[in-house]
């Protein structure tokens, strides 16, 4: 049996995160709405132990390996945007992000491809908005995340960043004094 281009991408496990899989899951029955949390978070469950047992626990276990990076970083943004703490998601540009750039990447580092790293992360949020350096009263700001209409209500804020690179030489360090 072959499978048609369709149903292949879908299999394909490099896109499949666990929105995908959640949404999958929606689609087909196989999950329902049963609450909405203050932060706006929709929970879903089986609508019954059948489904559960027979459908989700094994698509789940095919399609959405445990431990993917992408879910990582959607839970370091989602741990941000709900409660005001950035650390998580820090821990994971320094930990997963950072690494891949070769010393070369370095020579052309700045605060625009810090900026581009978040940004990268933090767009798919239905909550926001994200705007990049808009004008405020005194100056512009590197990127804010503003609160959609529909989200004010719920226990959200508003965010803004500011990045600054430094330089090691800025500071008196070779690369040799670094380590990762």
């Amino acid at each position: 049996m072959q499978i048609p281009p369709a149903e292949f991408d879908m299999l394909d496990r490099a896109g499949q995160n666990n929105t995908f899989l959640t949404s999958y899951l929606y689609y087909f029955g196989m999950l329902t709405l049963t609450d909405e949390t203050e932060q706006r978070t929709l929970l879903l469950a089986p609508p019954n132990m059948v489904t559960k047992k027979l459908y989700a626990d094994r698509i789940l276990r095919f399609l959405l390996p445990v431990g993917t990076d992408r879910n990582e970083a959607t839970k370091a943004v989602r741990y941000l945007t709900r409660n005001s703490d950035i650390n998580q998601l820090l821990y994971f540009v320094e930990q997963k992000l950072f690494p891949i750039f070769s010393n070369r990447d370095y020579l052309w580092m700045n605060e625009f491809a810090v900026k581009t790293a978040f940004t990268a992360l933090l767009f798919n949020d239905v909550n926001y908005a994200i705007y990049s350096e808009p004008e405020l009263s005194r100056g512009y700001a590197d990127l804010c995340l503003i609160l959609r209409p529909d989200a004010r209500p719920y226990q959200l804020h508003d965010l803004l960043f500011e990045f600054k690179y430094v330089e090691l030489k800025t500071i008196g360090l070779k690369g040799e004094d670094v380590e990762r």
